[in-house]
């Protein structure tokens, strides 16, 4: 008996006591935190999403306040300063021309200069391609370059132009000043804000068509000029001074151009892409002759094409003999460059 209440009093002794403290559960220890690189240049610039017709101020040390007012999509030719005279600016084949439309005014109390260097123009691809515009921008409805020095609350409406994909919308628009390259910019969303290109230009009014109709007696517009054609006859009576393949005949285009430009208004062979469709649908590259004769007289032209002024020549090709050509497509050329061919129907 007293050993079994000595054992009991022992085992209560060594009990643990329901008076005891947990001890405080251990911490889960926090892994270090991972560096991340530093990568320069993925910083998005701060600014503004524009919307067209409403003012925003850009730059701190002189701002200027710009307006867009409207854009426009085109694929004939803008014309306008490039800095050494009145150029004409043409969408290659995989192109059409953006025609941006913006005000700006001097908000300060002190003059301001606006040259063609004050702002940065971009248009923005669906890829993230930067544009930058053409023309030094013009003002008012002049296509002559001006630089200003704006009073004290003057405003001026300028035109610029760029070249845009072919294919589809532009997506963005981005308006930076550029002596102020970390001030806030203006980004614009041209998603459906942009002037559809005309229906004779394209199906869904963004992406324009790779060749356009022509006709006789109906203007095609290439770089510095407007052009023509009258007629495209064989002819019966051969030119003599040039020289043609044997069982070839000479067809004869006649042809009217209207100076518009005075950059890059030179008018010769070499800027005819020329291509005959026959009647039994082949394309053929007739050779065409190297030299554009006068119409009068057998004399050649290769020269330029007066600002104003209207001038007649015939251009000479060598077609095989028996083939009866369809269309006539005839448009710009320059080195390395390809433009689009306006298709005449020779059997409408």
């Amino acid at each position: 008996m007293v050993f079994s209440a000595i054992a009991a009093c022992g085992a209560f002794l060594l009990a643990p006591s329901p008076f005891s403290q947990k001890k405080p559960a251990k911490k889960p220890t926090q892994k270090p935190a991972v560096a991340k690189p530093i990568v320069l240049g993925t910083k998005q610039l701060p600014g503004d999403f524009g919307k067209i017709g409403t003012t925003y101020t850009i730059g701190k040390d002189l701002p200027l306040n710009f307006t867009m007012t409207g854009l426009e999509y085109k694929l004939d030719r803008f014309i306008g300063d490039n800095g050494s005279g009145i150029e004409g600016w043409m969408p290659r084949k995989d192109e059409k021309l953006l025609v941006v439309k913006y005000t700006v005014q001097n908000p300060n109390n002190r003059d301001a200069r606006l040259w063609y260097g004050t702002l940065n123009l971009i248009g923005i691809t669906a890829d993230g391609e930067n544009i930058n515009h053409l023309n030094r921008p013009i003002i008012g409805s002049g296509k002559k370059y001006q630089e200003v020095q704006l009073k004290p609350a003057q405003k001026v409406a300028l035109t610029a132009v760029l070249r845009v994909p072919a294919e589809g919308e532009l997506p963005k628009f981005m308006v930076q000043h550029r002596f102020e390259p970390q001030a806030a910019v203006i980004r614009y969303d041209l998603t459906g804000k942009v002037a559809k290109l005309k229906p004779e230009f394209s199906e869904d009014g963004y992406t324009a068509k790779e060749s356009l109709a022509g006709g006789f007696g109906n203007w095609i517009p290439f770089s510095a000029y407007d052009l023509k054609i009258e007629s495209f006859q064989p002819t019966t009576d051969p030119i003599p001074s040039l020289r043609s393949e044997p069982a070839h005949t000479q067809w004869i285009a006649k042809v009217t151009l209207k100076g518009l430009a005075d950059q890059y208004n030179r008018f010769w062979y070499g800027n005819l892409n020329l291509t005959v469709k026959t009647e039994d649908g082949d394309l053929l590259q007739p050779r065409v002759q190297d030299r554009i004769l006068r119409m009068s007289t057998d004399q050649p032209f290769d020269g330029q094409i007066p600002v104003g002024e209207e001038m007649s020549f015939r251009i000479v090709i060598d077609l095989p003999n028996k083939i009866q050509p369809k269309e006539l497509r005839l448009g710009f050329k320059r080195p390395d460059e390809n433009f689009r061919q306006h298709i005449i129907s020779l059997n409408p």
